[in-house]
């Protein structure tokens, strides 16, 4: 299995509402929506570092995965995008109202990065994070000098982990093309939902047949 070498652009943007289960129940996400004129997204991780020493030591280590979070950078998002995400609200003359004090609303968001696997091959990869919230986007106004210049939209995004049982979270998923064309090809049709059960009893699977295996080598 080839290995991904290298990514780079940005394209295929959406934006997928999420729907809230009755009850406490697990959720779902409505039809992605496209934003146009995607020009960068820059994520980091956020988390808080634990170490305990003992015996002079560093004796224990463990860091927190709380998400990512970075800047989302547009040509000019769409209208019905920020009433989505912000809260915001149409008039009925038309006009868009930037309602103050909203709560923001939760979205899955999923875009494309081109990239070349380790064959040499392109290997485009496609990614979801679950469980976003956006800020008031940031925008520049300026005067026009020898000719016209794009003032681009920034949003600050916060992406936390979503809980998909009771024992697995994730902040995103990424579906390399020569790995699952399928699911690459209908990424933007639905939020694709990743069957953790099968993939955590397999693990556990490998975990326990290790040993056995290794004791069955040494008796040879």
């Amino acid at each position: 299995m080839s290995e991904q070498k290298v990514m780079f652009g940005l394209e295929n943007l959406y934006y997928a509402p999420y729907i809230p289960g009755a009850g406490g129940a697990r959720g779902e996400w409505a039809k992605p929506i496209r934003i146009p004129g995607a020009v960068s997204f820059s994520p980091s991780p956020q988390g808080n570092e634990y170490t305990f020493h003992a015996d002079n030591i560093p004796y224990f280590h463990y860091t927190k995965d709380n998400g990512d979070a970075g800047d989302l950078v547009v040509a000019h998002f769409p209208d019905q995008f920020l009433i989505d995400t912000l809260g915001w609200a149409k008039s009925v003359e038309g006009a868009i109202v930037e309602l103050a004090n909203k709560v923001q609303k939760p979205f899955a968001l999923l875009f494309e990065v081109k990239g070349v696997n380790s064959a040499d091959e392109e290997d485009p990869v496609r990614f979801v994070y679950y469980h976003v919230n956006g800020a008031k986007p940031a925008q520049t106004y300026t005067t026009m000098e020898d000719g016209a210049s794009v003032q681009t939209q920034t949003m600050a995004i916060k992406a936390t982990p979503y809980a998909f049982d009771n024992n697995n979270a994730a902040t995103r998923v990424k579906v390399r093309k020569s790995l699952m064309p399928a699911v690459f090809e209908s990424f933007f049709d639905a939020v694709f939902v990743p069957n953790l059960k099968q993939s955590v009893e397999s693990a556990s699977a490998t975990l326990l047949a290790a040993p056995a295996s290794a004791e069955a080598s040494s008796k040879k």
